[in-house]
């Protein structure tokens, strides 16, 4: 399991955190769950909701080969059961608090960064009616207002007054007007600004679960939990983001999962169980109000008093903006992809049966997720103005210079109702057994099969491109996005003309296989293997593409040259369109492992062990999620070394090589090293002879010293640090090998 991201601080609330990647998939490939019950949500990939630390009883991790009666996704199933009342009346109180008071400046801060943090709750259990109904609460909230410290350049005063790359121009009216008003003068150096805006976050959530014994055989339980969040971020986040205050980010949200299960013992070796789940994932996204477009003469259609923000002014971007310590510009305006408002309804029904005999434990069952996705996506509604150095008169590639004489490289703005409202269902059938050989010997075996139907619009709100029933090109002339005529002429269905957007996919057998075998029948030895199919669930990337087409959704894209500035909105005829594969194919990943785990009198350690897994018809992959990946795992001893190639975006045939290597021991005293390497081709300085040998060459190198620190770990009297570089001319990462004893 590799962590990629993700948040900390409080301990549970909102979700919008996957933050792990296992075996190589892709961090929005998990499968959360809650008392075995869906808490995903469907658009992002990551967990609706984070339950409190003191709501949980146990957790389970699974992250290769698990059995045929999970799917969905092909990476882990994080599996979390929330805690039950009983006999006796149990209760907790907690408070936990950060305050700048006893924290050291920010090196960074030209002040001390105000911090307030407060994280409190509580929980209570007990019975309702003895031996029979329990009752279990929970209740957490998290305050904070922490200074967030960020560095970014600005254009210096000189610049402001037009003198810039050496040349003296006259500086644009408008253009001088954003110079005085919305760059904030240097206060680091001539071209660069450090600010601590304050970022507030404020949770509440709670559980209420209630557990009843109706008979002997039968038990019921129920549960109900909510969280709120509302969140503020004083930066726009993302690619397109700046470093500027005065354009962050309002997250506003509230999640609600339900549980119903029903467990039934028919005879003492057959059991039932029966669920019911319902996740909602509610969540709105919006820029602070901020400077409004209508001051600044930008024609975005958006009086002042516009709601939603969208009355401020349009993202205004600069080639390599969202940067620090270089000689690029920072971006102004908020995120273009706000706001943005998703609620996401995930219905599921699940049932299993288990019957037990001397050598044989059989269970079959299915699922069923019927889900709901209603989103408000106003892509671009306030408007983008790029910048690229590549059209003022002097012929210098500064975008700054372009900004000055006021040429824009080009501009868009979508318009119309972005209201949409998906709908899909999954189907999840199967039968697994694990089949005692012998009393040493279990082989564990199933089958599992997965529907995923056709993403759809409740209104038919949407359209594709097929290139096979291009009959000619669309002419660029305004009105034509609406022209639907024209439009099918080119090449362009909607989703009423046709079964669905994309073909369906019906092959989706996901076949499971594992053994583990207690080698001398004393536990001192035992080899286990394994080998699946695990299908993936194609996520947000899907209905965030096939919602911006015309006709229902048309935008104004304005390619340079400019004859206006800053009025650069205007009716065109030239569409933006996203094309979605017709033969889409369910993605998925193989799993493989093979370990080998001996008992030694020095060591509580495993021999060489395999871990991989391979992806196959990937869906593109969203910005938010990290990439998957084929890769490999091997452990010897307590030493653990993956690798993992994944292809570039740039140059897909030139995989990426990564490398990394955990070795630990124990005796009576803990000794531990790490080492950890990655190779990235550089596209820019390098060629591929150089990328394909900073693929090949370096993986010995890192090997060597992670077995070098490996030995000095298991040898060295006291802390030790050393640290090796390879391969500096494909910008290999520095390899570094640290211990500790």
């Amino acid at each position: 399991v590799a962590v990629s991201g993700g948040g900390g601080g409080q301990q549970g609330g909102e979700g919008n955190v996957s933050g792990f990647s296992s075996n190589g998939q892709r961090s929005t490939s998990n499968n959360f769950l809650v008392d075995g019950v869906d808490n995903n949500n469907y658009f992002v990939g990551e967990a609706a909701q984070l339950p409190s630390i003191d709501s949980i009883q146990e957790f389970e991790v699974q992250t290769n080969t698990f059995s045929a009666e999970y799917g969905r996704n092909s990476g882990s199933v994080v599996n979390l059961v929330t805690k039950s009342g009983s006999n006796a009346l149990h209760g907790s109180a907690y408070e936990f608090f950060r305050n700048d008071a006893l924290d050291a400046r920010n090196f960074f801060s030209v002040a001390d960064s105000p911090l307030r943090l407060n994280q409190f709750g509580g929980t209570l259990g007990g019975p309702v009616v003895r031996n029979k109904t329990f009752f279990f609460l929970n209740y957490e909230g998290f305050r904070r207002r922490a200074g967030i410290t960020r560095i970014t350049n600005v254009p210096t005063l000189a610049e402001r007054a037009g003198n810039i790359d050496g040349q003296t121009i006259t500086v644009n009216p408008v253009s001088a007007q954003i110079f005085d008003q919305l760059f904030p003068k240097p206060n680091l150096g001539d071209h660069q600004v450090i600010s601590s805006p304050q970022q507030t976050d404020g949770t509440d959530q709670f559980l209420v679960k209630i557990d009843h014994r109706l008979r002997e055989s039968d038990n019921f339980s129920a549960r109900y939990s909510r969280a709120r969040a509302d969140l503020f971020f004083p930066f726009t986040p993302g690619q397109s983001g700046t470093n500027v205050p005065g354009y962050g980010l309002n997250n506003n949200g509230t999640n609600h999962l339900v549980a119903l299960a029903y467990t039934r013992v028919f005879t003492p070796k057959t059991l039932n169980e029966a669920r019911f789940g319902f996740t909602r994932a509610n969540i709105q996204l919006t820029t602070e109000a901020g400077p409004k477009a209508a001051d600044f003469g930008f024609n975005t259609g958006w009086g002042p008093d516009a709601p939603l923000s969208l009355g401020n002014i349009p993202q205004i971007t600069f080639s390599g903006g969202f940067v620090t310590g270089s000689t690029a510009i920072t971006n102004l305006g908020g995120a273009i992809d706000q706001p943005s408002r998703t609620a996401v309804n995930t219905f599921q029904w699940v049932d299993n049966i288990t019957h037990t005999t001397a050598r044989h434990t059989f269970k079959l069952g299915g699922d069923v997720r019927y889900t709901q996705l209603n989103r408000i996506y106003d892509l671009s509604f306030s408007g983008q103005i790029s910048f690229s150095g590549l059209n003022n008169p002097l012929g210098i590639p500064d975008p700054l210079l372009d900004f000055a004489f006021g040429i824009p490289d080009g501009a868009l703005q979508f318009v119309g109702d972005s209201h949409r409202n998906f709908r899909n269902t999954s189907y999840g059938l199967f039968a697994q057994d694990a089949f005692k050989l012998r009393k040493n010997l279990t082989l564990n075996y199933g089958l599992r099969y997965e529907l995923n139907t056709v993403l759809h619009e409740a209104h038919d709100r949407l359209s594709t491109f097929r290139p096979q029933n291009f009959r000619q090109y669309l002419n660029p002339v305004p009105g034509i996005q609406s022209d639907l005529g024209a439009l099918r002429a080119s090449g362009i269905v909607t989703q009423s003309e046709v079964d669905g957007i994309y073909d369906p996919d019906h092959n989706n057998f996901a076949p499971r296989i594992g053994l583990a075998w207690d080698i001398f029948s004393n536990g001192s030895a035992v080899l286990r293997a394994g080998y699946g199919v695990f299908y993936e669930t194609i996520i947000g990337n899907i209905p965030g593409n096939v919602m911006l087409n015309p006709p229902f959704l048309p935008d104004y894209f304005t390619p340079a040259p400019f004859t206006q500035w800053p009025n650069a909105f205007a009716v065109t005829g030239f569409p933006v369109i996203t094309v979605t594969q017709q033969h889409l194919m369910t993605p998925y990943a193989q799993h493989y492992n093979f370990m080998l785990q001996r008992q030694l009198p020095a060591f509580d350690s495993r021999l060489p062990t395999t871990v991989a897994s391979r992806s196959r018809k990937l869906t593109p992959c969203p910005l938010t999620c990290a990439p998957a990946c084929t890769s490999w795992e091997f452990r010897i001893l307590s030493l653990t070394i993956s690798f993992c190639r994944m292809a570039s975006e740039r140059f897909p045939a030139w995989p990426e090589f990564r490398f990394s290597g955990t070795p630990r021991f124990s005796r009576q005293k803990t000794r531990s090293a790490h080492t950890t390497a990655a190779c990235r081709p550089s596209w820019t300085s390098g060629s591929p002879t150089d990328s394909l040998l900073c693929w090949l060459i370096p993986g010995r190198i890192p090997l060597m010293a992670l077995l070098f620190s490996s030995a000095r770990a298991l040898t060295a009297p006291r802390s030790f640090l050393k640290t090796i570089t390879t391969w500096p001319r494909s910008e290999a990462t520095p390899i570094s090998t640290s211990g500790t004893a």
